[in-house]
């Protein structure tokens, strides 16, 4: 009984035969897939982009608010000071 492994490699793929078509067809498939992959990413970072536009139109509306309120406060203030002065 023959129970000694061989550590031959008998797998003889057959060569692969590149033509220019090939070659060519890889190359515009590559240039296809990463043009694709560029407009998705550009298409994420304009959405991004107005993301973080709404969110600071919405910090300067809400510090506009604030603004004029401020002024109407100060407002008040002063002419209650003036009469206060005044008596």
């Amino acid at each position: 009984m023959n129970t000694t492994l061989s550590l031959t490699n008998e797998h003889a793929h057959p060569p692969i035969a590149l033509s220019l078509r090939g070659l060519l067809d890889r190359a515009v498939l590559h240039s296809g897939l990463a043009l694709v992959q560029w407009a998705r990413r550009s298409e994420l970072l304009r959405s991004q982009q107005h993301a973080h536009q709404r969110e600071r139109a919405a910090r300067h509306h809400q510090l506009d608010s604030l603004r004029v309120e401020l002024a109407g406060e100060r407002a008040r203030l002063d002419t209650h000071l003036l009469f206060r002065s005044l008596q």
